[in-house]
């Protein structure tokens, strides 16, 4: 499911969560995107935690970035999460490597490499938005 929204707002999650609830199972994980150490929260903190406060069964996760910034290593990027005043657990997917999993008909790609504590998940659930949200 996407949904996109002019307005940015907590209710807008609220929303999503109640038409979600059912077709979750499993531990869910919770995928926020958080952006830099310190530029701008894609998603405020205290989004992030009451919507993983709201799902029973879930846990906060995120990923190390290919890319050049402080968010490419597991202590980064908590030092990253700590800095932006999230202040949950957040379990980093990869932190101890990846599993390979096929992608069926790839084109450009046969596999893709996932953090190896997705395996332990039912359902996954990512937050990310396009431009600023203000909460």
């Amino acid at each position: 499911m996407v949904r996109h929204w002019k307005a940015c707002q907590p209710a807008n999650l609220l929303e999503v969560l109640a038409k979600l609830r059912e077709s979750l199972v499993g531990k869910l994980a919770v995928r926020l995107h958080t952006g830099e150490p310190h530029g701008p929260s894609l998603i405020p903190p205290v989004w992030g935690k009451d919507l993983v406060g709201k799902l029973p069964n879930s846990t906060a996760v995120s990923c190390n970035v290919l890319c050049s910034s402080p968010r490419k290593t597991a202590g980064g990027r908590c030092k990253a999460l700590e800095a932006k005043g999230w202040g949950i657990p957040v379990d980093i997917m990869d932190a101890k490597g990846d599993d390979l999993l096929p992608v069926a008909k790839g084109v450009h790609r046969q596999e893709a490499a996932v953090g190896t504590s997705l395996s332990g998940c039912g359902s996954l659930l990512i937050l990310t938005l396009q431009g600023p949200c203000h909460g």
